[in-house]
């Protein structure tokens, strides 16, 4: 796995986005997956791809498998592993099979312009948009009609 794709600390992701980051109105996207893309996120990742310039997918639960050739065909520029941060606080927004406060880390280090989600993730949803009503709108979200 190239580590320029596969990243799972928080700083060399950083690096990596604003090496993306090539325009000033480069637009990322940001989807959530469980440990590996399954057949339901493709479309979630395509629309993703269309919506945005550039597009990370952020692996909740790490990867069990090699899916870097997998992800770059679709189109995505980065797989981002969140790791736990025990140093910070936790979140809880709801739904225990979800780790919140990993889903917020990821979109404030990312802060893309768009997290897209699909109709299979709805646990996910939930969990978004109770961190909006705490929080505030700090990203769109788009789901994906399957």
């Amino acid at each position: 796995m190239s580590e320029d794709f596969v990243i799972s600390d928080k700083s060399q992701l950083i690096q990596r986005l604003t090496t993306l980051n090539t325009e000033p109105e480069t637009s990322f996207a940001l989807v959530f997956i469980n440990t590996t893309p399954e057949e339901e996120d493709i479309p979630v990742i395509r629309e993703a791809v269309k919506l945005c310039d550039r597009v990370i997918v952020a692996g909740m639960g790490g990867a069990r498998q090699p899916v870097e050739k997998f992800l770059r065909e679709l189109g995505v520029d980065v797989f981002f592993i969140p790791q736990k941060d025990n140093r910070l606080c936790k979140i809880e927004a709801g739904v225990k099979e979800i780790d919140a406060t990993l889903i917020l880390q990821s979109i404030l280090t990312i802060w893309p312009n768009v997290v897209v989600t699909g109709k299979h993730q709805f646990k996910l949803l939930r969990v978004l948009k109770n961190l909006q009503q705490t929080f505030g709108e700090i990203v769109a979200l788009r789901e994906v009609k399957q």
